[in-house]
């Protein structure tokens, strides 16, 4: 029997990850699904799949977790697909997918709100002090398998790096390019969490605004789960910055989306994967990206910045329109001290 461990899972990379294994599940296999009870899947369930729907507070949580290890056998397969080994100890064979990095490397990323800290704190701790239990470890690049190796101190031969696209999104329209004089069009397709650097990217949108260029940015920040984010957008816009705000899209609107798109942007501090990075490549968008090794894992960007700096970002855009950015003049020590005396006399 398979027993897929999901209480920690109903939406963003995690609830795609999910709906593709769903999608895939072989005929032969009989499966039991912990999840939680928020997941939505929009097609018919498998009917070899039993559905168990969890609430999510601490205590239902333990008290699944519990129910699992009473019920699984020796021989039956355990897949936790929501980052966290089994809380209490099973018979059972244990694979760990591993795609949260926020859980292992914190370094650059901003500060979250109270609740997301104190949660990704527990999280944290429940990995490194029961990560014993998983047999194997799978994770999506080379990048999340030296941090599972270094950080939780499994060794390499427990690990397996596959890195594979959630189920396949309708392909985009065929993509026409700007003409000369129109502007060009970059998409950013991400949630408003704080690690996605949303306030760093309009902010380089803004100087890029005073300086005359005038590329429109595509985002898709939901309102309703972002609105503070979603108000500072909104408030550039209304100043006449080129930001367009779709919010949260269907994957047939986010297709039509790239489809437009002249480049896409990625300036994500801390990433597992990227999975934008891959559909952008995979319907041939130039890629503006930070240069961070989770971008390099998956992709080649046309052009690269410091994601903790406004400017930086905002110059690799210059670059990728074909407006390079100025850059200071050399000057003979001589010509220093006559533009001095010049400055004195005035």
């Amino acid at each position: 029997m398979l027993y897929i461990q999901a209480m920690n899972i109903h939406q963003g990379g995690g609830g795609m990850l999910l709906r593709s294994l769903i999608d895939a599940l072989p005929p032969t296999v009989e499966a039991k699904l912990f999840v939680d009870e928020r997941f939505r899947y929009e097609r018919e369930w498998p009917h070899r799949l039993e559905r168990h729907s969890i609430k999510p507070s601490l205590m239902s949580r333990i008290a699944a977790e519990r129910r699992l290890a009473k019920i699984v056998e020796p021989g039956d397969l355990l897949l936790c697909l929501g980052n966290l080994p089994p809380l209490f100890p099973v018979s059972a064979k244990v694979v760990v997918y591993f795609h949260n990095r926020l859980l292992l490397d914190m370094a650059g990323s901003p500060r979250f709100a109270f609740k997301p800290r104190v949660r990704l704190w527990i999280e944290r701790q429940w990995v490194r002090r029961f990560g014993h239990r998983a047999n194997r470890w799978i994770v999506q690049t080379p990048s999340m398998e030296r941090l599972v190796h270094e950080r939780i101190g499994v060794s390499t031969e427990s690990i397996e790096a596959l890195g594979f696209l959630p189920r396949p999104q309708p392909a985009p329209a065929p993509r026409t390019l700007n003409c000369r004089d129109e502007p060009k069009h970059v998409l950013y397709p991400a949630s408003g969490d704080p690690h996605k650097n949303h306030h760093r990217l309009i902010e380089a949108w803004r100087r890029l605004d005073e300086d005359g260029l005038r590329p429109v940015l595509n985002l898709t920040v939901d309102p309703r789960s972002y609105p503070e984010l979603a108000d500072a957008i909104e408030a550039l816009r209304l100043r006449h910055v080129p930001l367009v705000n779709h919010g949260n899209l269907s994957p047939a609107a986010l297709a039509e989306l790239y489809g437009r798109a002249d480049a896409v942007i990625f300036p994500s501090l801390v990433e597992s994967f990227g999975l934008p990075l891959l559909e952008a490549r995979q319907h041939g968008i130039p890629i503006i990206a930070g240069e961070l090794d989770y971008v390099r894992d998956v992709c080649n960007p046309a052009e690269t910045f410091d994601p903790q700096s406004a400017v930086s970002i905002a110059r690799a855009v210059q670059r990728f329109i074909g407006t390079p950015n100025e850059v200071v003049d050399l000057l003979e020590p001589g010509s220093i001290w006559d533009r001095i005396g010049e400055l004195t006399q005035r």
